[in-house]
């Protein structure tokens, strides 16, 4: 399908992606999200974009962290477990990729920086705040009687 497209853009790549996923091709979907993690790592490699502590840069590292969560999202909608797994292996794979280069980056310059990064956000460590409600789960035996369980 892309065969025809010369250089397609991030967007358009995510654009059919999210089809594929949408029609059930999860190989496809796979597949140009390998592609697209390929080109987000050579962006990096070639240094065509800067990363700085309130943003990340370049066409393809923008466009995948809308991507994953919208592949995730049609894995979980149609409860496809599977395909959900194999994307979750790609962006780990991909969040490993983007921390070895900041290491590797950061020491070629001798300076150790704290540089947010995609990788970062994919690592999904959310801090819970501190007056979060605690749930109570001990009257759980009601929800059973009403479900006539």
């Amino acid at each position: 399908m892309l065969r025809a497209v010369d250089n397609p853009s991030p967007g358009l790549l995510s654009l059919i992606a999210k089809a594929c996923c949408a029609a059930g091709l999860w190989q496809e979907a796979r597949s140009i999200l390998r592609r697209m993690h390929r080109a987000a790592i050579l962006e990096l490699r070639r240094g065509q974009n800067l990363l700085s502590t309130s943003r990340v840069a370049g066409n393809f590292l923008n466009e995948l962290p809308r991507l994953h969560r919208s592949l995730l999202k049609f894995c979980a909608r149609s409860g496809s477990i599977t395909p959900a797994l194999n994307f979750a292996d790609d962006i780990q794979y991909l969040a490993s990729s983007i921390r070895e280069h900041s290491r590797s980056a950061g020491k070629e310059d001798g300076v150790e920086t704290e540089i947010v990064t995609l990788s970062s956000r994919l690592m999904g460590n959310a801090h819970t705040p501190d007056h979060a409600p605690e749930t109570d789960f001990s009257n759980t035996g009601a929800m059973s009687s009403l479900l006539k369980r």
